[in-house]
């Protein structure tokens, strides 16, 4: 029998951290990002978009809303965008997609939140201040939802 003891392993020389992940449904993750996953991971990531897809057609049909405003519930009824304000999204979208490309982290994060602001603007006629003391998750939904009825109408 060895007196010696046994040095443990720290957890991460076990378990590699993921990679980091930026869960967007306007832009995917780069191709990169993908190759450097394990398949636990991939399975996990399968099943949080495949439950968001469902939370999309869950809320797609509707026309009202309740969002938290400031601690209060506030009804919102979802508007017919503009094609003005829709190519003015996609404008938004575009220079997301090329700042996540150059890496400029902070740019495509102040451009996400752009696109959020301005679709709770044309989608519900939400007010910058209303968009600034809401519940993030809830308009974040949604807005992906509308924006999503707008692409492919109602789902069946």
């Amino acid at each position: 029998m060895s007196t010696e003891k046994k040095e443990g392993k720290e957890f991460d020389d076990l378990v590699k951290p993921a990679p980091p992940l930026v869960a967007n449904p306007i832009s995917p993750p780069s191709s990169q990002i993908l190759e450097s996953r394990g398949k636990e991971w991939d399975a996990f990531l399968g099943q949080v978009n495949d439950n968001y897809i469902k939370t999309l057609r869950s809320y797609a049909p509707k026309n009202e809303f309740e969002i938290e405003i400031d601690g209060h519930s506030k009804t919102y009824t979802r508007r017919k965008i503009k094609t003005r304000d829709y190519a003015e999204l996609e404008k938004i979208r575009a220079q997301f997609a090329k700042a996540n490309t150059n890496g400029d982290i902070e740019k495509a994060s102040d451009l996400q939140f752009q696109i959020y602001i301005k679709c709770a603007e044309s989608y519900l006629g939400m007010t910058r201040e209303e968009f600034d003391e809401a519940d993030f998750e809830e308009v974040k939904k949604v807005c992906d939802a509308c924006n999503f009825r707008t692409l492919h109408g109602l789902p069946n």
